[in-house]
């Protein structure tokens, strides 16, 4: 997947269940993408945990965690970046160090909302 004429779509993550939990490591600048449903937030991720990813191939671990999760929208203008993509004055370096240096986990609740937060023992059982 090194071309740059290469076509189709990157793995990404599968979506949680409700009451499941992931964990997993940001790998790089996070983007918008447009689909047939509309925009999404699209990060590049180094998956640790997830009840429906198997881990039997080393590959399948690095891929994008693609999503229109209201935690994704927060993380990215956190980050620095309005919905079009373009930087902003406003970046809250708390963020971007976690970002850059620590381990996730992303929660999805019974209700089927979702929670991410810096990864810790009690809450993703690491």
């Amino acid at each position: 997947m090194s071309s740059d004429l290469g076509l189709g779509a990157k793995p990404s993550m599968s979506e949680l269940p409700k009451g499941g939990k992931a964990t997993f490591v940001f790998r790089g600048k996070p983007t918008t993408v447009d689909t047939e449903y509309g925009v999404k937030w699209s990060f590049p991720i180094t998956l640790i945990s997830h009840p429906s990813h198997s881990f039997l191939n080393k590959e399948e671990e690095n891929i994008e965690w693609v999503t229109i999760a209201t935690a994704a929208k927060l993380l990215f203008r956190n980050l620095g970046y309005d919905d079009d993509h373009t930087p902003k004055a406003s970046v809250k370096k708390e963020y971007t160090d976690a970002y850059e240096k620590n381990t996730w986990c992303l929660i999805r609740f019974d209700t089927g909302a979702y929670w991410l937060d810096l990864a810790t023992d009690e809450e993703c059982k690491l």
